[in-house]
């Protein structure tokens, strides 16, 4: 954020450090130092560490897969050349885009970025490409890791669509209906009503050939197998039961608050668009989406729940200490989606 009489000025730093880094040995190292602590800070705190679990989990085979943070074995082998040789290919203009919200002139704004792109710029030549996930898992994932923690920490995950399907704003009013807000399924019936957590939400990712569905608490260690069939309950409803209108309508306009109230600031504004442009087939406009939010119906809701609510879709991470002898008991509850 700048003042917008400095936006030239600030475009101009901005696209400095962006194209042109100094990259210091003596200062990538003491970054590598940083990171080491950010990975052991990381897997000491459960709450953190869980998610990198889930992924690990969900997305076992693929990139997607490995903690973003790094491994201390790589992270300890880098060299300077390995980040620069890296930023020379792919940090270049053909992958970039650039986007503003605020108070400013469109026309003049494209000039002044203009200009800081040498005609000749010699930057290298980086295909963006991914490695699909597979669309079906055999059965459920499951990863458990032993500790001795005063709660046990858990993250249930499940593969969903891509960031361009129509159906995922299906999926955004059954994360609604689900897992946002005290109002939420999750909150009323784990919380308010059984007592058997302190917060349970979700949230819901998107990408270019995949996405998924994530719900994440924490709980006693002697309630963890209660909380979890509790959520797996809570799921299967969306196959078994059709929303009220009433219940509907409030998940719709929760979403649409929220959304609204999202894109007041610039900053926010700018963001939901460059992802737009750089994930999606097509970049909506607000009322666009609030249509497409308003069009979703009780029969959407149960049919997609009915074809992702499976246990060939389900992941679970989980942190605790937890004994070998109710894994066959974990085992049936995970079961209980189908």
């Amino acid at each position: 954020k700048i003042p917008k009489e400095k936006t030239e000025k600030g475009v101009e730093i901005l696209l400095d450090m962006i194209l042109y880094p100094q990259i210091k040995e003596k200062d990538f190292e003491k970054e590598k130092g940083v990171i080491l602590q950010e990975i052991n800070w990381r897997y000491d705190n459960p709450d953190r560490h869980i998610w990198s679990l889930i992924d690990e989990t969900m997305w076992f085979g693929n990139p997607l897969g490995q903690d973003v943070v790094g491994y201390k074995e790589t992270v300890q082998s880098l060299k300077p050349e390995d980040l620069k040789n890296f930023f020379e290919k792919f940090y270049i203009p053909q992958n970039m885009i650039i986007v503003a919200g605020g108070e400013f002139n469109h026309q003049d704004f494209v000039k002044n970025v203009e200009k800081f792109f040498d005609k000749k710029f010699t930057g290298g030549k980086g295909k963006l490409e991914f490695l699909p996930v597979e669309k079906k898992q055999k059965a459920y994932n499951l990863k458990i890791e032993i500790r001795e923690t005063k709660q046990s920490h858990f993250v249930l995950g499940i593969k969903t669509f891509d960031i361009n399907h129509p159906d995922k704003f299906v999926l955004n009013v059954i994360h609604s209906l689900l897992g946002i807000g005290f109002s939420c399924r999750l909150m009323l019936n784990i919380r308010t009503q059984k007592g058997l957590v302190y917060s349970i939400h979700s949230g819901v990712n998107y990408l270019s050939d995949t996405g998924c569905l994530l719900i994440d608490s924490s709980v006693k260690n002697e309630m963890i197998m209660l909380a979890l069939e509790e959520t797996i309950k809570e799921l299967k409803r969306f196959k078994k039961e059709k929303v009220s209108n009433s219940e509907l309508t409030q998940a719709k306009e929760k979403i649409k608050g929220r959304f609204l109230f999202g894109i007041e600031l610039p900053e926010n504004q700018a963001e939901w668009y460059a992802r737009q442009e750089l994930f999606q087939s097509k970049v909506l406009k607000p009322k666009e989406v609030l249509a497409k939010i308003d069009k979703v119906s009780n029969k959407d809701i149960l049919r997609v729940a009915q074809n992702l609510f499976v246990s060939e879709n389900l992941s679970l991470a989980l942190i605790s200490p937890f004994e070998e002898k109710d894994k066959t008991n974990l085992q049936q509850i995970l079961k209980k989606i189908d």
